[in-house]
Parts: C-alpha cells; structure tokens; sequence
C-alpha cells in the first residue's frame, strides 16, 4: 500500500445535518451550565433593580429635603434674619426625625440638638453648629455665609441614622424636664 492511496480512502469533513438525525448537534436544550448562567444573572438582574428600587424610596425625603432647603437657601440669601435661620434649623430636624424615624427628635433642642449636629464626620463647624442651636434665639446673631449654606446642603446629603451604640442623645420631652424640676 503505497501513502497515497491510504489519503484517498479517507472522506473530507462534513458538517451535521440540518433535518435531525441521530448524530445532529441540537441547540436546544441548552446544557445545564447555560441554564444555570441564564437563572444567575435573571437573579441578579431583579435584585439590583429591586434593592435600586428601594434606595430611591428611601432617599424620597432626603430629594424633597434638598428641593425645600434650596429655596430656604435663597431666602437666606436674600435677607437673612433670626427666622429664615430658625427655618433651616427646623428643616434640619426634620431630616434627623425622618432618617431615624424618631418624631421626638423634631421637640429636640440646646445640647441635645447641639450633639446631633456635632455627629461623627459631620461636615459644620462649631460656628454653624452653635449659630443653628442657639443663634436664632437672639435677637442680634451673626449669619451663615456661602461656605456655611454649601456645608448644610452637605449635611443632609451626607446625613445618616444614628446608632444606638455610637451616641447615647437624652431625647427626653422638654415638658419631662419641666415636671422634673417642679417636684
């Protein structure tokens, strides 16, 4: 036998049939690899749109927040007084009661509200702080300037709940300390 003729007798490479046959490769089903790649990133996909979903509803208050504040902020700036400061401070109540879920945190006031404000990486000075505690109880107080206004915008975007186990506030009811000292 000579090398040749061994090469003749071997057939050229085909490709399966289209029609099925019983050695046709088929695309359907899928190997189980694809199926569980195709369930993973189904999985993924609805988590990430979900716990998306969930952190927008969450932020609802700190978007409507930033909406009042701007407009607080330009009232400021165009006449500043003891009231629109009052107004700010108020504001920023607001946002400490609705990220903790606390209402008492809106009757909160002095060294309480003072602590608050000072909480770990917060962005005010103790100028500010002391200016949104006690500065609109005044009647003559100094005012906040650009650099302040940008550093509470800052605050309440950066704003989060407080810990139980990182600040201990006496949140106690104003009226409380009242009764406290009659008796």
């Amino acid at each position: 036998m000579d090398p040749t003729s061994l090469l003749e007798q071997l057939r050229d490479v085909h490709s399966p049939d289209t029609v099925y046959s019983p050695g046709a490769i088929l695309t359907w089903p899928p190997a189980i690899g694809w199926i569980i790649l195709a369930i993973l990133i189904s999985t993924a996909t609805i988590m990430i749109v979900w716990f998306t979903f969930r952190w927008y509803r969450s932020n609802a208050w700190r978007r409507e927040a930033l909406k009042e504040y701007k407009l607080l902020q330009q009232n400021y700036n165009e006449s500043p007084s003891n009231s629109s400061l009052s107004d700010i401070s108020s504001l920023l109540k607001r946002c400490s009661a609705s990220i903790n879920q606390d209402p008492k945190m809106l009757a909160i006031t002095g060294k309480t509200w003072k602590e608050l404000l000072e909480a770990p990486k917060s962005p005010l000075n103790d100028f500010e702080i002391n200016l949104l505690c006690f500065g609109h109880y005044q009647a003559e107080c100094d005012q906040l300037n650009h650099d302040a206004l940008k550093r509470i915008r800052k605050w309440v975007k950066t704003l989060r709940p407080i810990l139980k186990k990182d600040t201990e506030l006496n949140l106690t009811n104003l009226d409380d300390k009242l009764e406290n000292k009659a008796s």
